[in-house]
């Protein structure tokens, strides 16, 4: 039996406190961490580093954290037993 309502995580908070802290973290750890240690051995790494820690590069991690994020809760409330198009059958 799967979950009867939407939990923190399915909510526009969890998705601000818990999805967007996982997800800008992987993302800096990747791309801070594991880039430079493959050094030139990747074509982009000097490229993407060097445009992740801008203004510009942390908006883009945000935005797209919670589009992803956001669109995951939007198709559960459609699918879900608990959203509202299965509470109208």
């Amino acid at each position: 039996r799967g979950p009867t309502g939407a939990s923190f995580g399915h909510s526009w908070l969890g998705q601000a406190l818990f999805c967007l802290p996982i997800v800008a973290s992987a993302t800096f750890a990747a791309l801070g961490l594991a880039v430079p240690a493959l050094g030139m051995r990747l074509a982009f790494a000097p490229y993407s580093r060097a445009r992740l820690f801008t203004v510009a590069g942390v908006g883009r991690v945000v935005i797209s954290s919670l589009v992803g994020s956001g669109s995951h809760v939007v198709l559960d409330e459609l699918t879900h037993a608990y959203g509202w198009p299965a509470q109208q059958w």
